[in-house]
This record gives structure tokens, C-alpha cells and sequence, in this order.
């Protein structure tokens, strides 16, 4: 009666470690991330930054979205893995603005930032690449 307990008891050792094994290597899938931005309310002299990774493989990118300012100014930039300037806007208040830019991709770390100038508002912006 004990070897037959014991049996059991191994054998259900043994499926419990396979199934938990199998449950880690597929959980373990990486997600590529396609999209960095603002979803986001600014308030009177806020800022923002988010950076996006770009792989040697990506061509091109998008920066799209939304923008509305109801008072001030609000600021947008990328910047390049070079450091360079590559889109500058100011959006006044009041209105509703729609970005819509093609870039030339280039591998490294690109930034996007916005910077309100006594502005206040709504930014639905994004950086993309498919």
C-alpha cells in the first residue's frame, strides 16, 4: 500500500514539475512593443518624454495623433539617435490639431517629448513603426 501511495505521489510530482516547465517556456514569448506616446491631459509648464528603441530592421516610422490646446501653447519634438532635431511643431491654443509625419527610420534610441508653454490640453500622440 505505501509503494502504491508513493508511486502516485512521484508520479504526480513528476507531471506537476512538466506542466509548470511547459507553462514557463511558453509564457515566456516576447512581445515586440510597436507604439511609444502620450495619452495624456498637460498641464501649465509640464513636460514629457518617452523613448522608443528602433531595431536595424525598421524602415520607417509614424508619428500620429491628436492634439487639442485650450490655452497656451504646447511644444512637440523628436529627436534622432544622432541628437538630431528631426520634427518641431507649436500648437496654440484654442484648437484641435492632427499630426500625421512619415520619418526615415534610423536604429537606436529616438525621443519624443512635449513641453507646455503656459498650455493646457490634451495629447493623443504617437511614435510607430509596422
Amino acid at each position: 500500500m505505501k509503494t502504491r501511495r508513493l508511486k502516485n505521489v512521484t508520479g504526480m510530482l513528476i507531471a506537476t514539475i512538466i506542466l509548470g516547465s511547459l507553462t514557463l517556456l511558453g509564457s515566456c514569448e516576447k512581445i515586440e512593443i510597436r507604439n511609444f506616446g502620450f495619452d495624456t491631459d498637460f498641464e501649465r509648464n509640464s513636460t514629457g518624454l518617452t523613448m522608443m528603441d528602433v531595431a536595424s530592421h525598421i524602415n520607417t516610422l509614424r508619428l500620429d495623433g491628436d492634439i487639442s490646446v485650450d490655452s497656451g501653447e504646447v511644444k512637440v519634438e523628436l529627436i534622432d539617435p544622432d541628437g538630431y532635431l528631426i520634427y518641431e511643431a507649436y500648437f496654440h491654443a484654442p484648437g484641435d490639431y492632427y499630426v500625421n509625419e512619415t520619418i526615415k527610420a534610423s536604429r537606436g534610441i529616438w525621443k519624443l517629448r512635449y513641453s507646455s508653454i503656459d498650455g493646457t490640453g490634451n495629447l493623443d500622440l504617437h511614435l510607430s513603426y509596422r
